[in-house]
């Protein structure tokens, strides 16, 4: 992103364990950021996604293919509608 000129306004990591999300997704809509990339695993994905939809957050999700997964869908259900996953 940011070689084709598309700085990262805020960029939150964490453990591969981490199974609640809510502080850094605080931090993330604190920002006012206009989208959300996820770089995760389908598991943390799902989790992200049902957490963000608990509050409230709008913001389109992007993800790499790694968060495709029979987990997501079971994990996040309808709340991983809208997603764009890219390969």
């Amino acid at each position: 992103m940011r070689r084709l000129g598309h700085p990262v306004v805020i960029e939150q990591k964490f453990p591969p364990d981490e199974r609640s999300f809510t502080r850094y997704l605080k931090v993330i809509n604190d920002s006012r950021v206009d989208g959300i990339v996820l770089w995760a695993d389908a598991p943390a994905a799902g989790a992200i996604l049902n957490q963000m939809h608990q509050m409230g957050m709008k913001q389109p999700v992007f993800g790499a293919a790694r968060v495709v997964g029979e987990d997501l869908l079971r994990i996040a259900g309808q709340n991983a509608e809208g997603l764009e996953v890219v390969y």
